[in-house]
């Protein structure tokens, strides 16, 4: 259990950096004037999600850390276990959400590009009947 700081320490740092990408992600989305407000929306949800999921790593450094002042007794050290549990469950349920609604997000990207790419290839199409008359 020696190794037990070192790893909430690198969960700590690791959340840091996690908080500070994604919000850095954000501004520059926030930024983007070409964005419709469904995208806006949707990376907000995304910001959100993410910023929970990398909160979530910190609290579970947080509580590594705090280990040594949990009570020996098997109350308290199972709802120390469980707590912790719990939080990988919820950082578990959050990527399965971000994963899924990041499926859908390139789905509906395709189904745009495939109707873009139609309507270029019907305006062709009629541009090159034109030029055949």
């Amino acid at each position: 259990m020696a190794y037990l700081p070192f790893i909430a320490l690198a969960l700590l740092a690791l959340s840091g950096l996690l908080i500070d990408a994604h919000r850095r992600t954000w501004n520059a989305v926030a930024e983007d004037s070409e964005l419709d407000e469904r995208d806006r929306r949707a990376a907000r949800a995304q910001y959100l999600r993410r910023l929970r999921a990398s909160g979530t790593i910190g609290v579970l450094g947080a509580l590594l850390i705090l280990r040594p002042l949990v009570p020996a007794e098997p109350l308290w050290f199972t709802l120390y276990l469980l707590l912790l549990v719990l939080l990988c469950a919820w950082m578990l349920m959050l990527a399965l959400v971000d994963g899924f609604a990041n499926a859908l997000r390139v789905r509906r990207a395709r189904q745009q590009t495939e109707s873009l790419e139609a309507k270029l290839e019907r305006e062709l199409r009629a541009a090159r009947d034109r030029l055949d008359d």
